[in-house]
């Protein structure tokens, strides 16, 4: 005798439960990828333009070599995740040059929309952080700030001094020997750290024909 056992069992597809939290990083991840296409004023030595977030990262490594051969007193973990995210803003914004001072009023409502934009979206202390130390670099009052500040204006000289003077505009010409001079007096090493800096780029335009004397000059009209 043969038994035979059927058994129907009715399949169901189930959707893998979304963890919030997992999701509302991703979101800020996939939006921080635009600074890898946001692309700013300066350009490469290969002759490609930057984008902001390889910006950011050279002013973090410049933390870590430069932090410890200043007089400075701070807090370098504090100071490396204001360096990582002091631009971040820049996802929802754009890159607004320096000397673009008639955007500044543009500057800091794009930029302040943004970073409430991300503390709203993380809701979490990581996003509560990132907002306090966006707006603490923002005001410049801290050493860590202050210390930013002055690496973000030195990394723009040099990468300047690193690309071809074909993609420098007018105005680098004179900037380049005053444009960080102000954020550097809070430490001697930065100041001779910035002077070598300025050595490069009066070297580079002798180098190609510029008259430097002429540059210096502007230099002296402009540094106010």
């Amino acid at each position: 005798m043969i038994y035979t056992v059927s058994i129907s069992k009715k399949l169901t597809r189930t959707e893998p439960k979304m963890n919030q939290k997992i999701s509302q990083i991703l979101e800020m991840l996939h939006i921080a990828e635009k600074l890898k296409m946001e692309l700013r004023h300066s350009w490469l030595s290969n002759g490609r333009q930057e984008s902001s977030a390889e910006h950011s990262w050279r002013v973090c490594l410049m933390l870590l070599l430069l932090a410890p051969e200043t007089g400075l007193k701070i807090d370098v973990l504090k100071a490396l995740k204001m360096a990582a995210i002091h631009d971040l803003v820049e996802a929802d914004g754009y890159d607004i040059p320096a000397y673009e001072k008639h955007r500044k009023e543009e500057k800091k409502r794009v930029e302040l929309a943004a970073a409430k934009k991300y503390k709203k979206l993380l809701n979490s202390p990581a996003g509560d952080e990132i907002y306090e130390l966006w707006q603490e670099y923002e005001k410049r009052e801290s050493v860590e700030a202050k210390l930013v500040k002055a690496l973000d204006s030195l990394e723009v000289r040099i990468q300047h001094n690193e690309s071809s003077l074909d993609y420098w505009i007018d105005i680098e010409y004179p900037r380049s020997l005053y444009a960080a001079d102000d954020e550097t007096k809070i430490d001697e090493f930065l100041k001779e750290f910035n002077e070598q800096i300025k050595q490069e780029s009066r070297d580079k335009m002798i180098a190609e024909g510029v008259d430097l004397s002429a540059i210096e000059k502007q230099a002296d009209e402009l540094r106010g």
